[in-house]
């Protein structure tokens, strides 16, 4: 489950390949990899990322209908569970970046 949880995340955080999304996971954090349970290393008990070739056989072995439906059916259970503050929905950026509010306008001068 660690493995397709980590290539979702690589797609979403924009990886279109096998090979992206092996990168993407070699990059992760130990504290991400802590959170997800990533399996240890049996010496030094750093965790291991997923390889390109752990996540290609990995999605291979999935059927991809069944996948989706999971997804969305887990998806459609978080919207259920966040009920809105105030009429709105907490947002999480995913880009990194903050929502801030506009600038104020600036004042154009025509000539």
């Amino acid at each position: 489950m660690v493995v397709l949880v980590i290539a979702a995340c690589a797609v979403l955080a924009g990886a279109r390949s096998l090979a992206a999304i092996g990168e993407w996971a070699a990059d992760l954090p130990q504290h991400v990899l802590e959170t997800l349970d990533a399996r240890r290393h049996p010496v030094s008990g750093v965790r291991i990322a997923p390889s390109e070739s752990t996540v290609r056989r990995a999605l291979q072995l999935i059927e991809g209908q069944s996948f989706d439906q999971a997804v969305c059916g887990w998806l459609a259970e978080q919207a259920k569970e966040s009920a809105p503050v105030d009429g709105m929905r907490e947002a999480v950026a995913v880009d990194g970046r903050q929502h801030a509010a506009p600038a104020p306008p600036t004042a154009v001068r025509s000539i």
